[in-house]
């Protein structure tokens, strides 16, 4: 029976230091390149969503009789392409306002766009929302390099595919 000699240990153990030391570098390659992807997704999701986050939603019942009304209002240096109004929150369920008038084309800087919200939903609100109270509605946007946007009030912006964005 033969065993390994004294100096043939040595070569075997080198042999396993250099491989796990190997694999150690190759993990770490990996750790590093996958933590720069997600940096630079941030970073890019940072710039793609720097106007979408200047373009700004106040909602709320103007007065008493006045009814209720969406302001948008566009705080980037860019025009806007298009905006529409996809939901009004009422008293814990979600209306889908799916009318025309619920969008505008072009919002030029420093512009916004002013809607009235249809009589029937604003008589299901005038219960739940007290004057100056707001509610959060959400809208879609389509920014000056032609990516879409949804945003919940004044909340993050996230993208939405051109597929989802026409309802298809």
């Amino acid at each position: 029976m033969d065993t390994l000699a004294g100096p043939e240990w040595w070569g075997v153990g080198t042999n396993i230091v250099v491989a796990a030391g190997t694999l150690a570098v190759a993990a770490t390659a990996t750790c590093v390149a996958v933590a720069d992807g997600r940096r630079r997704d941030a970073e890019r999701l940072e710039r793609e969503s720097s106007q979408a986050r200047l373009v700004t939603c106040e909602g709320g019942l103007l007065s008493d009789y006045a009814g209720y009304a969406v302001l948008i209002t566009n705080h980037s240096g860019l025009p806007v392409l298009s905006v529409e109004i996809r939901y009004v929150p009422i008293h814990r369920t979600v209306y889908v306002q799916g009318a025309e008038d619920a969008k505008t084309g072009l919002i030029e800087p420093g512009c916004a766009w002013h809607w009235d919200c249809p009589s029937a939903t604003y008589n299901k609100l005038l219960p739940c929302l007290k004057r100056g109270e707001s509610a959060s509605v959400t809208f879609r946007l389509v920014d000056a390099s032609g990516l879409h946007w949804e945003r919940t009030g004044n909340g993050q912006p996230s993208r939405v595919m051109e597929a989802d964005a026409t309802g298809r």
